[in-house]
């Protein structure tokens, strides 16, 4: 028996490498694909996230300037501004349950619809004491500096609890990452 693969046998032996061939160039398209699809969802994700994150921001800032201008405003007009903040804080915390999902939800809560069992997460935690303050006060008006002061700390603890989730950095890269890799796409142009 020959070692040599002989010359009649040549076009099936060179068939043979390029369908392997064929198959690893799929593989790792397929597999590079993967890679670019899950880098774009958490490019995705990011986006969403720093929108409803910049809104919560939004939203305690202006409950802040609402607090801190109480005394000038009359009646009524405060209690619609209370109420318009109180709104806008309560859908978000539900909108951030969507991104961050309670912890320990086999240990409490089991009477609970799916998306309040367990723990809330603790990025939510400023905005539901915003929410408390802010209640509080749409009900006995009682504005006090410390009122104001607690407010500027909730944002502070939500903005350093996000940074947590989603740090600055990787931010950035994501943003290098989609102005490579988008075809056509001039550098600097802002993300949509």
């Amino acid at each position: 028996m020959s070692v040599f693969i002989e010359q009649q046998n040549l076009p099936a032996v060179f068939s043979a490498i390029a369908a392997f061939m064929s198959l690893v160039f799929a593989a790792f398209s397929f597999w590079f694909g993967r890679q670019h699809q899950r880098r774009l969802a958490k490019i995705e994700w990011t986006r969403d996230v720093l929108a409803w994150g910049n809104e919560c921001i939004d939203v305690i800032s202006d409950a802040h300037l609402i607090v801190q201008f109480a005394p000038s405003c009359e009646s009524s007009s405060l209690n619609q501004r209370y109420y318009d903040v109180l709104r806008r804080l309560t859908s978000l915390i539900d909108r951030g349950r969507m991104y961050f999902t309670n912890v320990d939800k086999h240990k409490y809560g089991q009477e609970k619809p799916d998306a309040y069992k367990g723990y809330r997460p603790k990025l939510l935690d400023p905005l539901v004491a915003a929410y408390n303050d802010i209640e509080t006060l749409s009900h006995d008006n009682s504005v006090t500096i410390s009122s104001s002061a607690r407010l500027v700390q909730y944002r502070r603890i939500f903005v350093s609890d996000l940074q947590k989730e989603i740090p600055p950095e990787w931010f950035h890269r994501a943003k290098e990452y989609d102005r490579k890799d988008t075809p056509g796409r001039e550098a600097g142009r802002p993300l949509n």
